[in-house]
C-alpha cells in the first residue's frame, strides 16, 4: 500500500532542513536539495488546490440537490397538468413519455381446488 500524501510530504519537510545545514559538506547534493524542495511546494499547492476543489464540489452537490428537488416537483405538476388537458386515459400522454390509463388488469379467477368440476 502507497504511502499516504500528508507522510511522503512529511518525508520530504524532515529531509531538507538537515541538507540545508550541511549544505557545505554536500555541494554535490545542492541541485537536488532544490529540485527537492520546489516538488514539495509545487505538491503542497496542488493538495490546497484539491481541498478547494473538494469543498466546491460538495457545495455543487448541496446545489444540485436542491435544482432536482425543484424540478422534480416541477415537472410532476406539468405531468398533472397535461393529464388533465387530455385526460387519463389519452394515447397522447405517450408522447410526454406518460402511459394511459388502459383500465385495470383482472386477476385471472382461483381455480376451485374442490376437484368438482
Amino acid at each position: 500500500m502507497p504511502p499516504k500524501k500528508n507522510e511522503t510530504l512529511d518525508r520530504w519537510r524532515r529531509l531538507l532542513p538537515p541538507l540545508e545545514a550541511h549544505a557545505g559538506e554536500l555541494p554535490h547534493l545542492e541541485s537536488l536539495r532544490g529540485k527537492l524542495k520546489g516538488t514539495l511546494e509545487r505538491a503542497e499547492e496542488i493538495i490546497q488546490r484539491q481541498a478547494a476543489l473538494e469543498a466546491e464540489r460538495q457545495e455543487l452537490t448541496r446545489e444540485f440537490g436542491g435544482l432536482r428537488d425543484q424540478a422534480d416537483r416541477t415537472a410532476a405538476l406539468l405531468r398533472t397538468g397535461i393529464s388533465e388537458h387530455y385526460g387519463p386515459d389519452s394515447e397522447r400522454l405517450a408522447a410526454f413519455g406518460m402511459q394511459p390509463f388502459r383500465g385495470r388488469k383482472r386477476k385471472a379467477a382461483p381455480e376451485n381446488g374442490s376437484g368438482e368440476a
